[in-house]
């Protein structure tokens, strides 16, 4: 109570940075508190982040959900007690799956029909107070889910995601028709406002082009700098502790063949985290064809198209005689299957045992029915998160991790996909993490995202589709050229051709990039990792256009 009381008066004096972190504590003391959700969720949109508004107002409706539910059964003594439940009951009953009191209070007839049996009931039913008659916090639940609603339709429109924001309107002013005025503190007419400016939006989108609206719908348009100010883990990557340590790991890796270096590659950067990264040269003249370098990933992951060892993705079947030979997880319940016990018993004190028996099928519908490797990254944050839950840690502080850099913009926008923030719930839910653990946060969530999108090497099965992928913890340091003097193969970093003492190690992000012209190579640089490569084989070919 006292940190979400400072955080609201931080809040009055717009100091929106402050209520953020007040909310944030009160959090890690009260986590099921459905007032500090709603309230983060409006200094989160203060503060120019949507997508965490969103969320936060998401786990408010389900801590809402949960208090309603208990609500009904729990009311006595009420002389239209009957004839609500009655109502309410029926609903249960027709309803597909569990019953979820606030879809029926989204229907206005529904409302209406528990207003006409007795506005008190409706109060109850939308407080936690087992007995709620004459008392002060009957209509608490009633404003705060009003709230909700009305910041969720703020952020889906400040995500540009219009659509959606017009349901939530909609839905505000649905409930809004059966509820005192004097209970709700956002006024018919903002509301009003906000549904004809996300209208008059859709209707442009839709007229200029009605197909684009089938893409437009699974998609946002967000603001991302490379990483949310309060993450601690961007500032202690700049430390001279964490250089000289994987640069010991490097020389020690390499046989002191190679070495960390930091490279300045964009002077015009405002963000000075961005001005220095880190990369690798070789310590002495190297040979063309020489092993640099050999690393075991991290991390391994795959589509299940085939079947393969779920720690170090090595194949299982037998290409002879189409065999197959592996060791399936001991434990009742669970079919995942390794090379032998000892990949098992690695995998499972590493990742496995908050997943062992677990389905992860509305995971994989993603991944398999995904056109580009990248859908493989939904299975690296479930791993990510297991090792998390494991070590008791953030996703943010693995050691394995949180060297790498994140991915950055070059316009300072991305687009938002609705799929993230499912997809972050289902990993929640897969590996029995509380949605309300805000050492998990949904934040957390994204730089993940923007971490593992530009630091992992996929592969293709021969039907094109996306088979598997590997992170490493060191190798993910050597930037890229278009003449690179290295290659990965198993594995393996590889001199290319001579490379002299002192010189930058790199490697193409992009494998054989023949069938690419150099439009094409940076427009890819750009969207995937961020950067617009200038190296001497792009300088060269720089045109008028470009």
């Amino acid at each position: 109570m006292e940190k979400r009381l400072k955080g609201n008066r931080a809040m009055k004096k717009c100091d929106y940075k402050t209520a953020r972190e007040e909310y944030t504590e009160g959090l890690l003391e009260t986590p099921e508190d459905p007032a500090l959700w709603c309230n983060r969720s409006l200094a989160f949109l203060k503060e120019g982040y949507p997508e965490l508004a969103l969320m936060d107002a998401s786990r408010a409706i389900l801590l809402l959900e949960k208090k309603m539910n208990e609500t009904i059964t729990v009311l006595t003594g009420n002389s239209y007690k009957s004839r609500a439940n009655e109502t309410i009951n029926e609903a249960k009953s027709s309803g597909k799956g569990e019953f979820k009191i606030i879809s029926f209070l989204k229907d206005s007839d529904n409302t209406q029909k528990l207003v006409e049996i007795g506005k008190e009931k409706l109060s109850c039913i939308l407080s936690q107070n087992k007995n709620c008659k004459d008392n002060d916090d009957s209509e608490k639940f009633v404003r705060m889910l009003f709230k909700v609603f009305y910041r969720q339709a703020v952020a889906f429109s400040k995500l540009e995601i219009w659509h959606k924001s017009i349901e939530s309107c909609k839905t505000f002013l649905n409930m809004q028709k059966h509820i005192e005025k004097d209970s709700i503190e956002i006024s018919n007419t903002d509301c009003l406002q906000l549904l004809s400016h996300c209208e008059k939006k859709h209707a442009a989108f839709t007229k200029e082009d009605p197909e684009y609206f089938k893409f437009y719908q699974y998609y946002g348009v967000m603001n991302y700098k490379m990483g949310y100010p309060w993450d601690c883990t961007q500032i202690n990557r700049d430390s001279e502790e964490l250089f000289e340590d994987l640069k010991m790991q490097l020389e020690v890796l390499s046989d002191t063949k190679l070495s960390l270096t930091q490279v300045e590659f964009d002077k015009s950067s405002n963000s000075s985290s961005m001005k220095i990264q880190y990369g690798v040269e070789a310590l002495r003249d190297i040979s063309a064809k020489s092993i640099l370098m050999e690393e075991t990933p991290f991390l391994n992951v795959h589509n299940r198209f085939i079947s393969r060892c779920d720690y170090c993705n090595l194949l299982l079947i037998d290409p002879k005689d189409n065999t197959i030979e592996f060791y399936e997880c001991p434990e009742t319940g669970c079919k995942e299957v390794y090379c032998d016990s000892e990949c098992w018993q690695l995998a499972s004190n590493e990742f496995h045992k908050p997943l062992c028996g677990k389905d992860i099928t509305p995971i994989l519908e993603i991944t398999q029915s995904g056109e580009a490797t990248g859908s493989l990254n939904f299975l690296f944050f479930l791993k990510i998160f297991a090792i998390a839950k494991i070590r008791g840690i953030c996703p943010l502080d693995i050691d394995e991790l949180k060297h790498l850099v994140r991915y950055r913009p070059i316009h300072g926008k991305i687009l938002y996909q609705h799929i993230w923030s499912s997809m972050y719930m289902c990993t929640l839910e897969i590996l029995g993490i509380s949605p309300f653990d805000v050492r998990f946060d949904f934040w957390v969530y994204l730089e993940c995202i923007h971490m593992i999108r530009c630091n992992v090497f996929a592969a293709t099965d021969d039907q094109g589709r996306p088979d598997c992928a590997s992170c490493y913890s060191l190798i993910s340091l050597v930037n890229h050229d278009c003449n690179p003097n290295a290659f990965m193969i198993d594995h393996e970093l590889t001199a290319a051709r001579e490379i002299k003492k002192g010189e930058p190690v790199t490697i193409s992000y992009i494998g054989d990039d023949d069938n690419y012209d150099n439009c094409s190579r940076q427009s890819h640089f750009a969207d995937v990792f961020g950067f617009i490569c200038k190296c001497n084989r792009c300088e060269q070919h720089v045109t008028v256009d470009e």
